[in-house]
C-alpha cells in the first residue's frame, strides 16, 4: 500500500528534477558562469544537504521544506552583495520558511507563532553580529571552523526556543515540544556547522562549472524526473492500493 501522500512527494521531486535539467543544459543561454545557473546552483546545492540533514533529523513534511528552504535562502545570501539590511531581510525569510514547515507539521497557529518567534529571535542575534552573512568564508579548503560553530549555536539556540515557546503556545504538550525544540536545535546546529565549514569548496566548484558536463548532467536529471514522476502512473497500471 503506497501513501497518496508520498506519490504527491513524488511528484512535485520529479518536477524539481526536471527544471534543474532544463537549467543545467540551458546554462550557455542563461550566460554562462555569469548567468543566473552560478547562483541555482549554488542554492540547489545547499538546498540539498540542508534538506538531507533536516529531512534525517525530523523527517516529514517539517524536514525536507525547512531544509530546502534554508538551503536555497543560503545560496541567494551568498550570491549577493552582502550588507547589514539584506542580512536582516533573510533573517525574517528564514523566519518564514520554519513558519510554513510548522504549519505543515502542527497547523497555522504553531506555524505562525513559530515563524514570528523565530523571525525576531535571529533579527536580534544578527545586530549582535551572528548572522549566516558571517560566516561566507574568504579562504579556500574544507576544515571545521570555530567561529562558524560559535555563531550556529547561537542560531539553533535561538529557533530551538522559538519551537519550544510556539509547541506549548499552540497546545502541544510540555513533552513533545521539548523534545521537537532539542532535537531542531541539534539538527541545526550539526547542518550549520557542517555547511559552514564546506561552504569554500562549494563556492570554488560552483565558480568552475563546466558547461559539457552541465549539459550530461541535465539530461541525466530530466530522465531521473521523468522516472520519478511515472511512478504514479505504474501505481495504476499495477492496481497497486492507495491510501
Amino acid at each position: 500500500m503506497i501513501s497518496r501522500y508520498l506519490l504527491a512527494w513524488l511528484g512535485v521531486l520529479g518536477v524539481a528534477f526536471d527544471l534543474m535539467g532544463g537549467l543545467y543544459l540551458a546554462y550557455d543561454l542563461l550566460g554562462g558562469p555569469r548567468g543566473p545557473l552560478r547562483t541555482i546552483m549554488r542554492a540547489a546545492t545547499y538546498a540539498v544537504v540542508f534538506g538531507a540533514f533536516y529531512t534525517a533529523g525530523l523527517f516529514a513534511p517539517f524536514g525536507p521544506i525547512a531544509g530546502v528552504g534554508l538551503g536555497i535562502l543560503l545560496g541567494v545570501e551568498f550570491g549577493l552583495r552582502r550588507g547589514e539590511t539584506v542580512s536582516l531581510l533573510f533573517a525574517v525569510a528564514r523566519g518564514a520558511v520554519f513558519g510554513v514547515a510548522g504549519w505543515a507539521l502542527n497547523g497555522a497557529r504553531f506555524g505562525l507563532l513559530l515563524g514570528v518567534i523565530t523571525a525576531v529571535g535571529l533579527l536580534i542575534v544578527y545586530r549582535l553580529r551572528f548572522s549566516v552573512a558571517r560566516d561566507y568564508p574568504s579562504e579556500n579548503g574544507t576544515r571545521f571552523r570555530l567561529e562558524v560553530a560559535r555563531a550556529q549555536a547561537v542560531r539553533a539556540s535561538v529557533t530551538a526556543v522559538a519551537a519550544l515557546i510556539a509547541g506549548i503556545g499552540a497546545g502541544a504538550g510540555p513533552g513533545y515540544a521539548i523534545q521537537f525544540a532539542v532535537r531542531l536545535g541539534i539538527v541545526s546546529w550539526v547542518a550549520g556547522v557542517v555547511v559552514g565549514s564546506t561552504t569554500p569548496r562549494v563556492e570554488r566548484w560552483a565558480d568552475r562549472l563546466p558547461a559539457r558536463r552541465l549539459g550530461l548532467v541535465g539530461a541525466v536529471m530530466i530522465f531521473t524526473g521523468l522516472a520519478v514522476q511515472s511512478i504514479q502512473y505504474w501505481v495504476v497500471i499495477f492496481d497497486l492500493s492507495v491510501r
